[in-house]
């Protein structure tokens, strides 16, 4: 297999990424892929039922269900990098509509990386 700058800059043997597989990405499988050379990733999904907590995959607010509140003591909600603050104050609003919850913001660390487009998808403009 050939070995990339991607394998340089993550320290690993092989260019392979293991994505996070919603649940089944688990700390096992992350594992597994990384001790074979490549990079694991765990989910934020994976092992929570057997944790004895629910989880759900949501692609909007629309598609939160009132049952799955009712129980429901706490709600926490995570969100890839790409996704929209929009979508996610979208979530949160409709979380809070349905229930008497009260916002708790955690912060973690702050990202400001930024990615450059591969020149082949880049827009070419001409001068």
């Amino acid at each position: 297999m050939r070995h990339t700058s991607v394998c340089d800059l993550l320290d690993i043997s092989y260019p392979i990424l293991q994505g996070g597989m919603l649940w089944i990405a688990t700390a096992e499988l992350a594992a597994a892929v990384s001790n074979a050379g490549a990079l694991g990733v765990i989910s934020p999904l994976a092992g929570m039922e057997k944790q004895g907590v629910p989880a759900y995959l949501v692609d909007g607010a629309e598609d939160i269900r009132s049952e799955w509140l009712v129980d429901a003591q706490r709600v926490a909600v995570t969100a890839g990098a790409s996704a929209p603050e929009s979508l996610v104050e979208g979530v949160i609003e409709q979380l809070c509509q349905q229930t008497s919850a009260t916002v708790s913001e955690i912060k973690g660390v702050a990202e400001n990386m930024e990615f450059a487009l591969p020149r082949e998808l880049r827009v070419k403009t001409v001068v």
